[in-house]
């Protein structure tokens, strides 16, 4: 048992340096090549172009995951709450809750007069939403379907936990340490994600909800608001955490079902 336990660990780490290569590879080399993309001013590509690489490369990154379950793990792929009869039902009510939570921000900060909205982009909404539900797709079937399962040797609170932690560390690229508190706002959106996963036993329902999550992000809270970092953050945590009340109060609701 201690042997498999220290293996689980090698086998991320191996794992995590070859998402990130494979996404690299798949980004960076073939989208371009395949696209006739030309990366020479990156800051002039169109949003087609940016969403045709993430695409590219989370196809690389999601072929990744899937050769380590069947090969490193030796179990199938649909262990990893892929098939599900339930999917789009799981997946819709993950997408309203997820955009539920912006909304709630939204509405607050609109209400106490520390935030207007701009004009919205003349950027298509399928733009956003395609963009919203790859990423999601990526860090779900990373570290809540792949990670969580794997981790599960320890218990799944432990695997709840530890998967949310490792949630937070590619976040620190690009972010400083500014704002440390947005940094506890991803560790406890991870834990929400996570939640949803081990309590549905389905990938599909915290899928919908990251997707929500960043969509209604993208085309609600892109304007700064007049309204500090940590106060920002606050407001979200009162935010996700009222809306994983209902989530909560969905999951209890249809647990014979699961």
């Amino acid at each position: 048992m201690n042997n498999d336990k220290a293996l689980v660990w090698i086998k991320l780490a191996v794992l995590l340096l070859l998402f990130g290569f494979a996404g690299a590879i798949g980004m960076g080399a073939l989208a371009p090549w395949i696209f006739g993309i030309d990366l020479s001013s990156p800051e002039s590509l169109s949003s087609a172009s940016k969403l045709a690489m993430l695409t590219t490369g989370t196809a690389f990154t999601t072929a990744i995951i899937f050769l380590f379950r069947k090969f490193a793990d030796k179990k199938p792929v649909t262990s990893m709450g892929l098939v599900d009869n339930r999917w789009f039902k799981m997946s819709l009510v993950g997408l309203g809750l997820g955009g539920l939570v912006q909304i709630i921000v939204f509405l607050s900060l609109s209400l106490i007069g520390n935030y207007k909205m701009n004009s919205l982009s003349s950027l298509p909404a399928i733009i956003y939403f395609a963009a919203a539900a790859v990423v999601a797709w990526q860090e779900e079937t990373l570290y809540r379907a792949y990670i969580i399962e794997n981790l599960k040797i320890y218990g799944d609170r432990f695997a709840l936990i530890a998967s949310a932690v490792i949630f937070v560390i590619p976040h620190f690229s690009g972010r400083g340490f500014s704002n440390p508190a947005e940094y506890i706002s991803i560790f406890l959106f991870g834990m929400v994600v996570g939640m949803a996963y081990l309590r549905s036993h389905s990938i599909f329902l915290p899928l919908g909800f990251h997707t929500g999550f960043n969509f209604f992000e993208d085309i609600l809270l892109k304007t700064p608001a007049e309204i500090s970092g940590a106060g920002f953050e606050a407001l979200s945590w009162v935010a996700l955490g009222a809306v994983t009340l209902l989530l909560l109060t969905f999951l209890e609701r249809y647990r014979s079902k699961f």
